[in-house]
């Protein structure tokens, strides 16, 4: 049986739209998600933009990292659906500090992360010219503060990131000249000398 000329060109197209159809009904592209992240410091629960922080995501052993924007939010993109749901490690790129809260579910809503800056203990003792302690000096870097004790002696648990240049040690006591600094991580206490004003 002979087909006509319209039954050809009926089996034609039914051919062609089966052909441009299939390779998207037979090879479906993989979805993705975009995970947004949001790192804040723990202690001022502001976001972390010090040093040009960034955040690395691990996931089926692949890393892939981004930078924190300036309200400390760093955007995924990309992410396979299938690893919806699953734990994940972040691991923070910043100096002087370390995440809190890692390994967590990679989930689609945004997400965030409490950073605690790394600790030193910086301690001295306040004297006078005579090497005299001065009791009741106090001790300021930044916005923290401490009191020296009847032996001139003060200590100071103070974030790694306020460590170095452009970070003062300031030192106030009544009937003394103020006295700054750089504050600086030393293995032993360092010792200030107040002149008298």
């Amino acid at each position: 049986m002979a087909l006509t000329h319209k039954q050809h060109t009926l089996i034609y197209v039914i051919i062609l739209i089966t052909a441009l159809l299939a390779p998207m009904l037979l090879f479906r592209p993989a979805e993705y998600f975009d995970a947004s992240v949001v790192v804040v410091d723990d202690t001022t629960q502001k976001p972390l933009t010090t040093g040009h922080p960034a955040l690395i995501l691990t996931l089926n052993g692949e890393k892939r990292r981004a930078a924190l924007d300036s309200n400390g939010r760093a955007v995924f993109q990309g992410l396979p659906t299938a690893a919806f749901g699953s734990m994940v490690t972040y691991t923070l790129d910043a100096a002087g500090y370390s995440l809190a809260n890692s390994p967590v579910k990679l989930d689609k809503d945004e997400l965030t992360l409490r950073a605690s800056a790394l600790r030193v203990t910086l301690s001295g003792q306040v004297q006078d010219t005579h090497q005299q302690p001065i009791a009741g000096a106090m001790v300021d870097l930044e916005d923290l503060h401490a009191k020296t004790d009847e032996n001139g002696w003060y200590t100071l648990e103070v974030p790694v990131h306020l460590l170095g240049t452009g970070h003062w040690l300031r030192v106030n006591a009544v009937g003394y000249q103020p006295y700054k600094i750089s504050a600086l991580a030393e293995s032993k206490p360092q010792v200030l000398l107040l002149q008298k004003e």
